[in-house]
């Protein structure tokens, strides 16, 4: 039972200083962290400077060398050379994945709530982030870049609660199987901000380019914005991801029909879409457990 709060506006500023303290327990990475998701949010990101990242890590090359070499590839033959891999790979898989290895990282020493499933937020962060750039490259938009780390990182915020407010987690958790309301509206009454914000404000703080962030705090009302594209992709992305019973919280395939994969005022191929979908997440999902 929760005890007697202050009033909600000094709630707002406790709770959510409180959260992104959380940013302070990363692992040494940290500071190189935000220059590295900024420079991989762009599709044109040189090959040898991220081959030069890749290569100076030694899991992370282990990871690469794992993905391909799983039976999604179905290789012929081991591929022992991390070069040839990357090769292989190709640039936006090995962008993907090392975004994904960077994140999924990030927060693996530090204690959650009981109930958090970090594997549960690694795949579902994964393919939110892959479904997100696959509908932006087929829609006919300007400024492409930033899809997948948009996708990727728009639950950040749930991480942050779940590291920074043990209790309060696992509240929101419960007010949500008890009422079926959405996870940002029982956050919002319980500590009065909700996790789409607190994303933004981490990316934020991490020099993530603005219209990443903006689309990450308004994914659930894109509406809202001025330039809600992005965050309408996303949100469009995260409702499919979790249909698919691909969830944070525990959750099977959801029945009845899919949830809508239409952007306003963007006409593209929904079918070739979700076949690209299918083919890269059946290829990727391994490393995101």
């Amino acid at each position: 039972m929760l005890t007697l709060l202050p009033p909600a506006r000094e709630n707002t500023r406790i709770f959510r200083e409180k959260a992104l303290k959380s940013l302070d327990r990363l692992p040494p990475l940290a500071p190189a962290v935000g220059r590295l998701l900024s420079k991989l949010a762009f599709r044109g990101v040189d090959y040898r400077e991220l081959a030069s990242f890749v290569e100076k890590d030694a899991l992370l090359c282990a990871h690469i060398l794992r993905t391909v070499n799983s039976a999604a590839f179905a290789r012929s033959r081991t591929i022992t050379s991390v070069s040839q891999a990357m090769s292989l790979l190709g640039i936006n898989a090995l962008r993907r994945i090392a975004v994904g290895f960077t994140v999924s990282n990030l927060f693996s020493r530090v204690k959650a709530a009981p109930s958090w499933s970090r594997m549960r937020f690694n795949l579902h962060s994964g393919a939110t982030g892959i479904l997100t750039e696959a509908l932006v490259e087929s829609m006919p938009v300007e400024n492409k870049d930033g899809a997948f780390v948009a996708g990727m990182l728009h639950d950040l915020g749930r991480l942050l609660i779940a590291v920074g407010l043990h209790e309060h987690y696992e509240t929101i958790t419960t007010m949500h199987e008890l009422s079926g309301r959405p996870v940002f509206e029982c956050e919002r009454d319980i500590i009065y901000v909700d996790h789409a914000e607190l994303s933004s404000i981490a990316l934020t703080k991490w020099g993530i380019p603005e219209n990443i962030c903006t689309a990450v705090a308004y994914h659930h009302d894109p509406e809202s914005t001025d330039a809600p594209w992005l965050a309408m992709v996303v949100h469009r992305a995260d409702r499919f991801v979790n249909h698919l019973g691909i969830a944070i919280l525990p959750a099977g395939v959801v029945a009845g029909d899919p949830p809508s994969m239409d952007i306003p005022g963007y006409a593209y191929d929904q079918a070739a879409v979700l076949q690209k979908f299918e083919r890269e997440w059946k290829e990727l999902a391994e490393f995101f457990q």
